[in-house]
């Protein structure tokens, strides 16, 4: 019979090869990096140092040269992240990955908004209400939230900030 690998992400969900340690979404946080297409223990990542999640965003409204809405872009440089108590097993991988294609896909943009031009506020109140979230749970810690603030920010294996 053939040898089983115990290692790899396909088996312990890190996209460190060498890793083999299982994550546990109730305890352990997660970062996704959509440049490796791979989910990393945030034990595993090392910190940015002097870098936060502000820093982040500013180099991508540079980057953009585009007249954005900043809780747009807000939304969708935030870290991809899931687990723990902070962003549940599912994490906010959706509202990132939709956020993102409505800065980088035009045509996604016009369809979305049915060419109308939103302030930040309705933004806010859009997306939310695209994602289900209720009113009464923003701000609340045991709900989803569109935006998570002052997350630390990690370098992932490609030196990328996830």
């Amino acid at each position: 019979m053939g040898e089983t690998s115990l290692k790899g992400p396909s088996l312990f969900g890190c996209g460190f090869e060498d890793c083999v340690k299982a994550w546990c979404p109730d305890h352990e946080e997660q970062r996704y990096c959509y440049d490796c297409h791979k989910w990393f223990h945030v034990s595993c990542l090392s910190l940015a140092e002097g870098v936060d999640q502000e820093d982040v965003v500013n180099s991508k409204i540079e980057e953009l040269q585009a007249p954005l809405p900043k809780i747009l872009l807000d939304v969708a440089f935030q870290p991809a992240a899931r687990g723990a108590p902070r962003h549940f097993h599912a994490g906010n991988i959706r509202f990132v990955t939709k956020a993102r294609l409505l800065v980088y896909n035009e045509e996604h943009m016009l369809e979305f908004t049915q060419g109308e031009k939103w302030d930040g506020e309705k933004w806010r109140k859009r997306l939310q209400r695209y994602f289900g979230i209720l009113s009464k749970d923003i701000g609340l810690p045991n709900r989803e939230q569109l935006l998570v603030s002052d997350q630390p920010i990690y370098l992932c294996a490609c030196r990328k900030y996830i």
